[in-house]
């Protein structure tokens, strides 16, 4: 039975006293990036039920958090730590603790426990820190210690870490390390789209981009208002060599939301590849239009347009500008890895 969003919202005011439904409910429109419907099911949550949920903390500081709000995502889990006293809280705390002493304390403590969960958790949080080996190292750890007669909490923090750092040139062996698990959790939860994408992350890491299609395709079925899904399969076409699907899919992706970055620099990389670089550039201007609170689309459009015409600098200047007193101080810092913005890093040195 397909599960669309409005099936999800129906689904959570009909059982607004029921805080398991609730939570269920509130972590998949997290996943699926509904960030303030999610906050308002998993604050109910919360309101009905403060101590045995600590996952419904963690769920509300993530969709805080991808929304730019760092403090109030500190705050959910500071109240999630003080209600619960829950440890694989405090493991995922670790991925945005900003004092280097608490930090340590924290990772000192959560290494130190025998549970599963605090263990896959605190592998999780150590990729933000960029602790890639000690992730993959407690990652390892907890599995083993995991009991999958039941589904750990932090079962899911173990699939996404470790398909991150393969995606990132960790040794890992998937197909023994990470496929039989996603596939418990689907068993578990044949209806949660995290563990669906998780399975999609697995075909796209071994480049099995027949797989890619048939998974996306499979996922749409489940999931037919799921714009990121409708990328994966245009991704898929594209890698397949069969640019005029990956246009359709694209186009698709805009349509079902419109503010969708990712979409529209995959639609304009895929015109600019063809040739049609005026189009190309001209799906590029429409970023900041479309969703002009993300400081990044400024960015991006910046470096596309100066990197086809140099001498639309001032045009590209003031987008970058625009885009650079949006970003969030932790985005700041990291600007130079991206080839085309590099022309614009003296701007900042200036202010």
């Amino acid at each position: 039975m397909p599960q669309m969003i409005i099936d999800l919202l129906h689904k959570g005011y009909n059982s607004w006293n029921q805080p398991s439904t609730l939570l269920e409910v509130g972590i998949e429109l997290e996943s699926r990036s509904r960030l303030s419907d999610a906050r308002t099911f998993l604050n109910r949550v919360l309101e009905l039920d403060s101590k045995n949920f600590p996952e419904a903390y963690v769920s509300l500081a993530y969709s805080y958090m991808r929304d730019y709000r760092t403090e109030d995502g500190e705050l959910s889990f500071t109240n999630g730590i003080e209600e619960t006293d829950s440890g694989y809280i405090k493991a995922c705390y670790i991925s945005i603790l900003e004092d280097k002493t608490i930090e340590e304390q924290f990772i000192n403590w959560c290494s130190q426990q025998k549970d599963a969960s605090i263990l896959m958790g605190l592998g999780s949080s150590l990729i933000w820190k960029g602790m890639y080996e000690d992730a993959l190292y407690f990652s390892r750890l907890g599995i083993k210690l995991a009991d999958l007669t039941t589904i750990p909490l932090g079962l899911s923090d173990y699939c996404f870490t470790m398909l991150w750092l393969y995606t990132h040139k960790h040794e890992i062996d998937l197909e023994k390390e990470v496929f039989p698990y996603i596939q418990l959790l689907l068993q578990h939860k044949p209806l949660c789209y995290n563990y669906h994408n998780f399975m999609l992350n697995y075909y796209q890491n071994i480049q099995n981009w027949e797989k890619v299609i048939e998974q996306s395709l499979s996922m749409l079925d489940l999931f037919p208002d799921e714009e990121t899904t409708m990328v994966a399969i245009a991704i898929g076409y594209s890698k397949t060599n069969n640019d005029q699907s990956a246009i359709h899919w694209l186009s698709r992706a805009i349509g079902a939301k419109p503010s969708f970055i990712r979409a529209r620099r995959q639609l304009a990389s895929i015109y600019e590849r063809l040739g049609n670089v005026d189009l190309a550039v001209e799906i590029m201007r429409q970023i900041p239009k479309a969703n002009p609170a993300n400081g990044m689309g400024y960015l991006f459009t910046a470096g596309f347009i100066f990197k086809h015409n140099i001498n639309l600098k001032e045009e590209a200047d003031s987008l970058f500008l625009k885009g650079y007193s949006l970003l969030p101080e932790f985005e700041k810092g990291s600007l130079d890895r991206f080839e085309d913005l590099k022309p614009f890093l003296p701007l900042i040195l200036k202010k």
